[in-house]
């Protein structure tokens, strides 16, 4: 039946990507477009008892007196070639540190589109999904404000791309620009931990619909995205195996093996956001809600809001966000006799995402196509909310709230 559904998905794929290919006129040359992008950065933070990263994929820890260059640097290459006034090919790659490095993790898009009409387009392939204010800028650094995307809302938000079709449907509406987006395919999220290494989350089955209204100096956008019939790493059998060992002396153990598990299990992001910039003021805010029948992705309310000034060439900016989760009662209700033959399990997998943080920087545009960018960051963790983290230097997770200053620079260009 599986392999039945497969083909049949196949066949609208199929003749979406063969008619406009024998229904365009043929050029006679093939328009090709080279450009980049890049981004050389710094940061420090004043801890050594939380290691800074910059979203869930960063292998790389940031502690008290180090300075860690690869989490903000990286370059960017895209290619787009038009074979007709409505047929083009984009592709895009982006080499960064990465925990996974191959031809899969750094072509970032790579998709052939269709504008069968003005109102109407199609992508076939691989492309962001446009459910987020930065889902088609989150790796171009001189495209956006901040000297790294806001980690308490982007850092859980693993979903920056889609292997499948995506639509976009423009309609001008009350002097604006009203654009639906669909999209369905899969999708592969890499986390990394500092004990296991990096890990692959799939998820074979994710369907997404947005709206996005623009006009004048606004820009507003909500979203709602469904991912499913995920697979569960190789540590989550483990740690599933253990709590089965467990189950002897506690029952219990059996229910939290099996909603520790990603199979079978959806996962929802609701979100709804705002920009609004008039060359003088510059605001943009997310406001999101992680729904997850799996421990493994913990429910979470996140949201942001960066309000900046230009003054001629310069944006000072400050930034106020916060990330709250949902402690399941799986983990409050482990019986005292088990709880050093679980302490590990629950320092793994009980850590949500509670935190808020205060930002201020400031951007310089000293070029047409470069930026120069600082930041300052007071982060304050909650116990069993550190998440998005890594351990301190002693390899354990502080067992008190614990506040975190982190410095950045960036400088970022495009070519």
């Amino acid at each position: 039946m599986s392999t039945l559904r497969h083909v049949i998905r196949l066949i609208p794929l199929s003749m979406l990507t063969i008619t406009p290919l024998l229904t365009l006129e043929a050029k006679a040359e093939i328009d090709l477009r080279l450009s980049g992008f890049g981004s050389i950065g710094a940061l420090t933070t004043n801890s050594d008892k939380l290691g800074f990263r910059r979203d869930l994929s960063d292998p790389k820890a940031s502690y008290q007196g180090e300075i860690n260059i690869s989490s903000l640097s990286l370059l960017g290459l895209q290619a787009n070639l038009e074979f007709s006034e409505n047929v083009e090919f984009v592709g895009q790659i982006v080499l960064r540190e990465q925990p996974v490095q191959n031809a899969d993790t750094i072509l970032k898009i790579a998709s052939l589109n269709w504008q069968a009409n003005d109102k109407l387009e199609f992508r076939l392939g691989r492309s962001a999904q446009r459910f987020y204010m930065l889902s088609d800028s989150r790796h171009i650094g001189f495209a956006n404000l901040w000297t790294m995307p806001v980690q308490e809302f982007y850092a859980p938000t693993g979903n920056n791309y889609l292997d499948g079709l995506t639509a976009h449907y423009r309609l001008d509406l009350a002097g604006g620009l009203l654009t639906s987006n669909f999209a369905y395919g899969e999708t592969v999220v890499v986390i990394e931990d500092e004990i296991s290494g990096a890990s692959k989350l799939s998820f074979n089955n994710s369907f997404g619909v947005s709206l996005e209204y623009e006009k004048g100096d606004w820009l507003t956008r909500i979203s709602w995205t469904e991912s499913s019939n995920g697979k569960d790493w190789p540590q989550v059998e483990q740690a599933q195996q253990a709590l089965l060992y467990l189950s002897q002396i506690w029952p219990g153990a059996i229910s939290l093996s099996r909603d520790l598990s990603i199979e079978n299990k959806t996962v929802r992001y609701t979100n709804a956001g705002v920009y609004y910039d008039n060359g003088k003021w510059s605001v943009i805010s997310e406001i999101g809600h992680i729904k997850s029948e799996s421990l493994l992705l913990p429910t979470t309310n996140n949201a942001y809001i960066s309000l900046g000034r230009h003054i001629d060439l310069f944006t000072p900016y400050i930034i106020f966000a916060s990330s709250q989760t949902e402690t399941p009662d799986q983990l409050t209700n482990i019986p005292p006799e088990t709880g050093p033959m679980i302490a590990g399990f629950v320092d793994v997998f009980g850590q949500g995402w509670d935190q808020d943080t205060f930002s201020v920087g400031t951007r310089w545009d000293f070029h047409f196509n470069m930026a120069l960018k600082a930041q300052w960051d007071y982060k304050q963790v909650e116990k069993q909310g550190m998440g998005l983290w890594f351990r301190g230097k002693d390899g354990l997770y502080p067992q008190q709230n614990t506040n975190v200053q982190v410095i950045s620079i960036r400088w970022d260009f495009t070519f």
